[in-house]
């Protein structure tokens, strides 16, 4: 029988991670001052090189060569050590904070009961903003971020979808938060069964934070900033880009294409309770 050590869990999930970067988030999981977090890697890689530099810090390692996705791995972790936990951190391998952050989070969480995902402020290693909040995406969106995002027609469609002219000082409601750093109440991730696994790779954090919307409060608080180096890989090799464009197939076959009520419901009420600009 699995053990359940804590109220607090987090799941990291790897697949031939840069070993500087895994460090520091080990590092920072470790040094977190005032909450104990059980901390499960479930490493994706075809070898267990890494099994090492996680058990150095005492951490759960699993090794899952077979690679059955990121969301899925991420769900498996969940199983193993969350089964009494109260809240759960979901975090990329290229992640770092500082050693208060993850109180500051439980504490956002905690007081606010209607609040069922959060995620924090991110930024680049070099200070520069990370927009991890946006509107429920439209296959226009995507398709314009990723193959025409330099023009001045996808810079403004980005201006509303990113949700730049909110005031990023204030907590907001944000309908598509990103996967690279989430915590979640266990008990919704329950309720809904994790991550949608159909997913592959990408899009599965859309999904995620659509379904918890529909029962809760998914909010980007930025009284916590935490690096995310953001490789952004689809945009670098021809092989995640075919995995982010079958994943996308999967979420608007699902959530729909053009004709998408919910969504357009959803992110008129967004834009109009944070009062865009004209």
């Amino acid at each position: 029988m699995d053990e359940c050590p804590g109220s607090i869990t987090a799941s990291i999930v790897l697949y031939k991670p840069d070993r500087v970067a895994l460090s520091r988030v080990l590092e920072s999981f470790s040094n977190s001052q005032s909450i104990s977090v059980t901390v499960c890697v479930v490493d994706n890689s075809p070898s267990e090189q890494l099994r090492a530099i996680v058990e150095g810090y005492g951490f759960l390692y699993l090794s899952r060569p077979n690679n059955p996705g990121f969301g899925a791995s991420h769900n498996h972790a969940f199983a193993k050590i969350a089964c009494n936990s109260e809240y759960h951190f979901i975090a990329n391998p290229d992640i770092r904070f500082k050693a208060n952050d993850l109180a500051t989070l439980i504490s956002y969480m905690r007081g606010n009961s209607d609040v069922s995902l959060v995620v924090p402020k991110l930024t680049y290693p070099d200070g520069r903003m990370q927009y991890n909040r946006w509107l429920l995406p439209s296959p226009k969106n995507l398709f314009l971020r990723r193959f025409l995002g330099n023009t001045d027609f996808a810079k403004k469609a980005d201006h509303q979808y990113e949700l730049q002219f909110a005031d990023d000082s204030k907590a907001m409601e944000a309908p598509s938060l990103a996967g690279s750093f989430m915590l979640v109440r266990s008990s919704m991730f329950r309720k809904i069964n994790g991550f949608g696994e159909q997913f592959f790779m990408y899009m599965e954090d859309f999904d995620l934070t659509r379904r918890i919307g529909r029962c809760g409060k998914t909010v980007y608080c930025p009284s916590t900033t935490i690096v995310h180096e953001g490789p952004r890989g689809s945009y670098k090799t021809g092989k995640l880009l075919f995995l982010h464009i079958i994943s996308a197939i999967k979420y608007f076959n699902k959530w729909g294409w053009f004709f998408d009520g919910e969504r357009d419901a959803i992110n008129r009420k967004t834009v109009s309770t944070l009062i865009a600009p004209q």
